[in-house]
């Protein structure tokens, strides 16, 4: 109604079909002069009838980030409006809303009474994107220039943007090293909704992101690691209103893998939990310190555990990879510097960890403050499962095992099967 008031006439909006299901909601809709959009079929039909109503002149609104905020932050836009606005060549104008997420949360249902502010910026000129409005770059770019202007309106700040292009590999760790910008949805392949074990202390939630860049032999975890794409996926917007109704009985979450840290979205999923008030735990191989260090910085994570393989010498024998263990070494140089609590952890395994790789481990991350000892133990979705017809270590030989280590690193603990 602000709108229709300051333009003089209704614009029409762009919105999720789904609210057209109720005969009410439907009616509402269509005389706010909503338009539907199956997101599921990319909405070309509502689209296509978008360029054209630009073309004569009407005006269309749309949310850029196409859905609401979680925390009342401003979320990472989809691109959306950058390609209507190219295709139809012409300008937008940014809008800068301020309060409605005080007066409707998510996860309400009963508004409040209070005030919201709406913010008018001047038209932004895309025309220098034309050439090349094709172009994912270029889409984001001009994407990332919108919302930075209704940042400014609303005295936010918009979460940074990547604007690298990866092409998927999968070949060795360093090319495996992230996944295509694609939505967390599709790779959220598990979800516990309450562990005792999984963070230390706390009460929480474990999310298994599917996709790993290391194909470690004894990895109990077959699916999940390596055949992701096979499993059914959870719906991250089913998973954050679910944490937005459990704050007052879980402390935090734990996000494990596969390797969370391939994921170039992780990061801002990250937030979107932290924004709920929730404390993060992340599990990782190491193989992506920028992504670590940068959670690290804006104090996004408060525990990290990471997986020391073997010895550097076997690494690329157990993880089956040509791994950078410059990169490894750094993550643990992070962690140690680090002033978030950490623990590191190595499985021992059947038939390959020796006394000489204990030993070498322990000088490897020397001066570490917590390291745990995984027993091994076999199940049928193993990546490989002859190992388990190798000879296991003996419950003496682990606790000469932590012996050893003892003499290296302040706490050793053994995390029997």
């Amino acid at each position: 109604m602000t709108l229709v008031k300051h333009l003089g006439y209704t614009p029409n909006f762009l919105a999720k079909k789904e609210l057209f299901d109720n005969p009410i909601k439907k009616a509402f809709h269509s005389w706010g002069g909503a338009i539907p959009i199956d997101r599921q079929a990319g909405g070309k039909e509502a689209l296509t009838w978008a360029i054209k109503a630009l073309k004569e002149g009407k005006i269309i609104v749309i949310y850029p980030e196409g859905t609401r905020s979680f925390n009342g932050k401003l979320q990472r836009a989809k691109t959306g409006v950058a390609r209507l606005a190219l295709a139809a060549n012409v300008p937008v104008i940014p809008l800068g809303v301020q309060g409605t997420f005080e007066i409707l949360p998510r996860w309400k249902r009963i508004p409040r009474l209070k005030k919201a502010d709406l913010f008018m910026g001047k038209p932004l000129d895309l025309s220098k994107y034309q050439k090349t409005q094709d172009s994912p770059e270029t889409l984001r770019k001009a994407t990332t220039e919108i919302m930075e202007q209704i940042a400014s309106l609303i005295k936010d700040t918009y979460p940074k943007e990547n604007m690298t292009v990866n092409k998927a590999k999968e070949t060795n760790t360093s090319e495996r090293n992230t996944c295509p910008d694609i939505s967390l949805s599709k790779m959220i392949k598990g979800f516990q909704k309450t562990s005792l074990v999984d963070y230390p202390g706390k009460i929480c939630a474990t999310i298994f992101l599917g996709g790993c860049n290391m194909r470690c032999s004894y990895c109990y975890n077959k699916d999940l690691a390596v055949n992701h794409n096979s499993l059914p996926s959870f719906d991250e917007n089913d998973i954050l209103q679910f944490l937005a109704k459990r704050k007052n009985v879980l402390d935090a979450v734990c996000i494990t893998g596969g390797e969370p840290t391939i994921h170039k979205k992780l990061p801002e999923f990250i937030n979107k939990i932290r924004g709920l008030g929730y404390e993060i735990k992340l599990d990782t191989n190491g193989t992506n310190p920028d992504m670590v260090e940068d959670l690290l910085k804006t104090k996004s994570i408060d525990y990290v555990a990471m997986d020391i393989k073997s010895s550097q010498e076997k690494y690329d024998h157990v993880t089956q990879t040509k791994v950078p263990l410059d990169k490894i070494k750094r993550t643990i140089r992070l962690l140690q510097d680090g002033k978030i609590p950490y623990e590191f952890r190595t499985t021992i395994i059947p038939g390959t960890t020796t006394l000489e790789d204990i030993k070498a481990m322990g000088e490897w991350i020397k001066g570490a403050k917590h390291l745990f000892l995984q027993q091994f133990k076999a199940t049928k979705t193993m990546i490989n499962p002859k190992i388990a017809k190798q000879r296991h270590q003996t419950e003496s030989e682990i606790k000469h095992y932590k012996q050893i280590l003892e003499k290296t690193i302040d706490h050793v603990e053994i995390r029997w099967a």
